[in-house]
């Protein structure tokens, strides 16, 4: 019923025509633009239209959003997708737009607050970000630099929506939405090869698109780590913590026992010292599992999981540190709740 009805929408915003001034600013803004043909012009208008109108715009910083970003804006997104099946970014709901490099001030955390993965000593300067299950944060004068020179390689709106691409399956780890393990050992067998092929060619010195930094890197299999630093009084910059270090070592040893696992294990939590935090590909559930059987507590969670799917629309955390009583947040049709499942 849902589908249904934005496709309906969706059909009603694509009555309108596309608005001439803004093919213009395409034009002048997009220089990729200019490269499709006619065909994949009209699809991405198309797309275009569906995008400005479907997403929340918010200018920050004092800047005033015009019709000119959003479509500026839109039409780079959107080229990402043009070849792709696609349901058009629906884990972007909000475009946050700044005037230019964004500060983000040191995080300040509060008596009840988990501290987040990533706490530095002091602020941050930010071209954009873009936020797991949040909005995508955009300078403009980088947008607008990038859109009409494309020939120096960079693109502040291309890698920030590369990343919500890459969170659709729950993490940020640079593989897709994939079915089955068949398709993940084939995504890894590829990869495998192509980069050995980079390598090769960078070593006779040859010419590639990706340079000698990228081809140093062969392990695709890594989860990312968070949380493993914290900020300290006594020293200049984040940290590594002792505590979260060894839990670390520890999770990812216990790990290393079911390969199959491994393979999926797409981030690791360890913000708090003795609550390890795991999220696989595919599976946007965060699995609480504490500071020890990490294994034996993620398969409880597999033999549960199809009976949980059934009674939660969505989840977003599974506590299973408790052993014979487990603690789900999720959704339901009549909202978010947490509820005791066992």
């Amino acid at each position: 019923m849902f589908e249904w009805w934005r496709e309906r929408r969706r059909e009603k915003i694509l009555e309108e025509p596309f608005p001439e001034a803004q093919i213009q600013v395409l034009e002048r803004n997009v220089k990729h633009y200019q490269l499709l043909s006619a065909t994949e012009q009209q699809q991405l208008r198309q797309l275009v239209q569906v995008f400005v109108a479907e997403k929340s715009w918010e200018g920050c910083g004092g800047l005033a959003l015009t019709e000119e970003m959003k479509f500026t804006i839109a039409a780079q997104a959107c080229l990402l997708v043009l070849a792709l099946p696609h349901r058009l970014f629906e884990n972007v709901e909000s475009i946050l737009v700044y005037p230019s490099t964004v500060v983000r001030p040191p995080e300040q955390v509060g008596v009840f607050t988990r501290p987040r993965d990533w706490i530095v000593s002091g602020p941050t300067p930010l071209l954009g970000e873009a936020h797991h299950r949040g909005p995508v944060v955009l300078a403009w004068d980088r947008v607008l630099r990038d859109g009409r020179q494309p020939h120096d390689g960079h693109n502040l709106v291309y890698h920030e929506f590369a990343h919500k691409l890459d969170m659709l399956d729950g993490g940020a780890d640079g593989t897709p939405p994939l079915a089955s393990d068949e398709e993940r050992e084939r995504w890894r067998e590829v990869c495998e090869r192509a980069f050995l092929e980079l390598r090769a060619r960078i070593e006779r010195g040859g010419h590639s698109v990706i340079d000698e930094y990228g081809a140093q890197y062969r392990d695709f299999d890594l989860p990312i780590v968070d949380g493993l630093v914290s900020s300290s009084p006594t020293s200049a910059g984040p940290v590594a913590d002792a505590e979260r270090a060894r839990l670390t070592t520890s999770v990812l040893a216990a790990f290393d026992a079911r390969p199959d696992l491994r393979r999926r294990l797409s981030q690791v939590d360890v913000s708090d010292a003795h609550d390890a935090i795991v999220m696989f590909d595919n599976d946007p559930a965060w699995l609480h599992l504490g500071d020890m059987k990490f294994l034996e507590r993620v398969q409880m969670y597999l033999e549960l999981g199809p009976a949980l799917h059934e009674r939660f629309q969505h989840i977003d955390s599974v506590d299973l540190r408790f052993d014979e009583r487990i603690y789900v947040r999720g959704e339901r049709s009549g909202g978010t709740m947490a509820a005791k499942v066992r």
